[in-house]
């Protein structure tokens, strides 16, 4: 592993903790959810992290509605992500741990890792996350404990909003021909549930390209996958690329908003348990994680800062 340098700084109210090294710089909010809410290529110069201008961070109350929320960088989304009822619980808007304040374990800190840590209010989970630098890599190692004493289902996606540049494009593995529409918004003709063409261009729209056909925004699904890959290819070479276990996680969500919410371009890669927001749904089709009591389910996501000037963003093995 790289030499790795440690940030610690604040931004308002809130202790900003961060790794840099030769090529890669990330910061996070552990107060906030344990938000990602930067991550530099210091080769190329690019954030890829979305923050809307001028805003300030602020904190938001256990459950409240993530539409009330910054908008800034990567969220964590667990056990859910669209509101809803499972069993006796409510669960809210894009679950339970992006609006609470996570523990910053400061042992792994001196060792060059960033582990944060979560116990669930609603749901019988403990969440813990940690983040480390390789190369031009971010690795983030997973873990989820059921301290319950019955199995229990999950949804977990990462919810990264990533800043749109003109020229970029969406890769997939050559598999993905198709994705399913989950929710949308200003795309005349295309219902939730419906079927797109990737990447071809279908009704006016290339999603690959980020082109909604105007204002509008789209959550879609792809998969289930053979291989865990997705990548938001810059015109000039840069590219952040996602890889996982699709054994594990099978699932790719794609958010993109061109203007139609509250204004905002940004677009996230999801990489997910399940292929539908609410977890309710996924246990009805029974698509969804599932961990015993007393269990431990782990899992490792990987972001990889590229540096390349092969504009076709052609995907290599």
């Amino acid at each position: 592993m790289d030499a790795t340098e440690v940030i610690r700084e604040m931004e308002g109210e809130f202790p900003v903790v961060g790794l840099r090294s030769a090529g890669v710089e990330v910061r996070i909010v552990p107060r906030l959810g344990s938000r990602i809410l930067s991550l530099k290529d210091l080769r190329t110069g690019r954030e890829w992290m979305d923050r809307p201008l001028g805003h300030a961070l602020f904190a938001n109350a256990s459950g409240e509605d993530f539409t009330n929320g910054t908008f800034a960088g990567a969220d964590e989304c667990l056990p859910t992500i669209a509101a809803c009822r499972l069993g006796d619980r409510d669960l809210p808007d894009h679950g339970e741990v992006w609006s609470l304040p996570w523990t910053l374990e400061e042992e792994t800190l001196e060792q060059g890792i960033l582990t944060t840590a979560v116990s669930l209010p609603r749901s019988p989970f403990l969440f813990r996350r940690s983040l480390s630098l390789g190369g031009a890599t971010v690795t983030l190692g997973y873990s989820l404990t059921n301290t319950g004493e019955g199995n229990e289902p999950f949804l977990w996606a990462i919810h990264p909003l990533l800043a749109i540049r003109p020229g970029d494009r969406i890769v997939l593995p050559e598999e993905v021909r198709s994705v399913t529409v989950e929710s949308v918004s200003g795309m005349p003709g295309v219902m939730p549930g419906a079927s797109l063409s990737w990447p071809d261009a279908d009704r006016g729209i290339a999603l690959d390209r980020l082109d909604l056909g105007g204002e509008a925004y789209a959550k879609v699904f792809a998969g289930p996958l053979d291989r865990g890959m997705a990548r938001l290819q810059g015109e000039n070479g840069s590219a952040l690329e996602f890889s996982w276990d699709p054994r594990e996680m099978p699932w790719l969500g794609i958010w993109i908003t061109r203007g139609a919410f509250r204004g905002f371009h940004h677009v996230a890669l999801e990489p997910s348990h399940a292929p539908c927001d609410s977890i309710a749904e996924a246990v009805a089709t029974g698509r969804h994680g599932v961990i015993g009591a007393g269990e431990t389910r782990r899992w490792t996501l990987r972001l990889h800062l590229l540096d390349t000037s092969d504009p076709s963003g052609k995907c290599t093995p």
